[in-house]
């Protein structure tokens, strides 16, 4: 059985927080990126609002 995942998300000081991200709006799309790593982003293609 494998425990690494398990492991590592015991670690508290791995997990990140939302203040190590920010985003902007490209377009008609949306960026979210690390603030820490400037490799690390996602890029949505196309962006709907959120509704209940």
């Amino acid at each position: 059985m494998r425990t690494e995942a398990r492991e590592l998300a015991t670690d508290l000081q791995s997990i990140s927080t939302f203040d190590d991200f920010t985003g902007y709006e490209d377009g008609r799309a949306f960026v979210i990126c690390d603030t820490k790593n400037p490799n690390a982003w996602i890029r949505s293609d196309e962006t709907r609002p959120v509704s209940d």
